[in-house]
């Protein structure tokens, strides 16, 4: 998995948890494959707890890398230029962010106008102001 936002040296934490929950669905499923679900189960109900075990999904996260024999160094998948797109929509057309301010991921509104689930949290998420 390799690719996310994460890193092992430390880093902004809000950032830490924005990577966690952009690609929960896929650390899900790569957890599965990697025969980690309980543990991947465990972190999500402590973290629903209101624990914050953000050094143990980075833990996860490389376990499931290097299952995978990926050795990219948990290199940023997303761009600044796909950030800036995505603050400019939010600006222009509302948004969301994490409901406990756990990480700085933003999301642009749907056109229903109803907030996305945030599915680490099990929660709505909140909207931008």
């Amino acid at each position: 998995m390799g690719s996310t936002g994460i890193s092992r040296n430390g880093g902004d934490a809000a950032d830490g948890w924005a990577a966690v929950c952009a690609d929960f669905g896929r650390t899900r499923t790569e957890a599965g494959e990697a025969g980690l679900t309980r543990r991947w189960q465990r972190l999500v109900d402590s973290t629903r707890r209101g624990q914050s075990p953000l050094d143990d999904w980075v833990e996860l996260i490389a376990d499931i890398a290097e299952y995978q024999g990926d050795e990219d160094d948990f290199a940023t998948r997303r761009g600044q230029l796909a950030k800036m797109r995505v603050e400019a929509d939010i600006h222009r057309n509302g948004g969301f962010r994490c409901p406990k301010s756990l990480c700085g991921r933003r999301v642009v509104a749907a056109a229903s106008g109803k907030a996305p689930r945030c599915e680490l949290l099990g929660e709505a998420m909140a909207a931008v102001e």
